[in-house]
């Protein structure tokens, strides 16, 4: 599957589902675009001479300047497709229903959507993201864009699956939790994103289970494993989850403690850190180089990505080389 740079320095958690909600929209424009050329198939340019002419009247034609949207995951970036008429009169135009022509705001675009084709790209199971997404539009929508969406989403889902994972590839690992499920008490959904040293990140799998019980999370990481993952260090997380018990169920007993020659690390590191930012961040790297367990680590490391999400992998990186 493809990595997705991450693109602020916000939240990095919204980050993430920044970049999957970018790649839900891009598919859906796709999938707009494609159902309006079908309904359009049938017609031809007309010659100078009035002659029918071989060459369909409606193409593509690049893309619109890059459009930025609010939405409750933060400003998106889109390359709206732009298509051209070659009739010299009464042009058709392509105006898009799912991205408003003059309004900033893009609400439909909330975390709640980006967790259900997460999980439709885990089952192949889409119904419930696209019966999210269609239903937030209070115009109608053609039966051709729902059906040409969903396909495309299952190709997302063939892609997904179409390859190992690739443990090398990445420099640790992000372990995430949606909301509590509306029809589950206590059930979420669990997450593991792969992140590169630059800062890419790469969807890796999903399970629904209680991000709290060790035995849910040990469930992911065993789907994981049959996949090609080895063990994952380090991995990221609230340290109040089962994650790193899952992982002990799974792989074998996990080193959770303090990394040797932290505080000399921590030093060196903010040496590198950009001058703007380094009276804000001294206080949480001492708190760091100052831990004495494993759980002050992962807490201070958090308020690190919460606050300056762009650094944060080359942070991680440098922590535990």
């Amino acid at each position: 599957m493809e990595s997705r740079k991450l693109i602020s320095n916000q939240d990095f958690s919204r980050e993430w589902l920044l970049s999957e909600a970018s790649r839900l929209m891009e598919t859906a424009l796709k999938a707009e675009v494609e159902d309006f050329l079908s309904s359009h198939a049938q017609k031809l340019a007309t010659g100078s001479l009035g002659s029918a002419s071989p060459l369909k009247r409606i193409v593509h034609n690049g893309y619109l300047p890059e459009r930025q949207l609010l939405t409750p995951l933060g400003v998106l970036t889109l390359n709206i497709p732009r298509l051209r008429d070659r009739a010299e009169v009464d042009k058709i135009r392509f105006v898009s229903k799912l991205i408003p022509p003059f309004g900033r705001r893009l609400s439909i675009l909330a975390a709640p959507l980006v967790w259900l084709y997460l999980k439709g790209l885990m089952t192949g199971d889409f119904q419930p993201a696209l019966s999210t997404f269609l239903g937030h539009y209070s115009q109608p929508l053609t039966r051709g864009l729902r059906w040409r969406l969903k396909n495309f989403w299952l190709e997302d889902f063939e892609d997904f699956w179409g390859g190992p994972i690739k443990p090398n590839d990445f420099k640790f690992y992000w372990a995430q939790s949606s909301e509590p499920l509306k029809r589950a008490k206590n059930k979420a959904l669990l997450a593991l994103v792969g992140v590169t040293k630059e800062g890419y990140s790469t969807f890796l799998g999903l399970i629904e289970g209680d991000p709290f019980l060790a035995q849910d999370w040990a469930a992911l990481f065993q789907k994981l494993r049959a996949r090609g993952l080895t063990e994952p260090r380090p991995v990221v997380g609230d340290p109040e989850w089962g994650v790193w018990a899952g992982l002990a169920e799974t792989f074998g007993p996990q080193d959770q403690n303090v990394p040797s020659g932290l505080a000399e690390r921590l030093a060196l590191v903010l040496n590198d850190w950009p001058p703007e930012s380094k009276t804000a961040v001294a206080p949480i790297f001492r708190e760091i180089s100052q831990a004495s367990d494993f759980a002050t680590i992962m807490t201070g490391s958090l308020k690190i990505a919460e606050r300056f999400g762009s650094f944060f992998p080359t942070f991680v990186a440098q922590l535990w080389p």
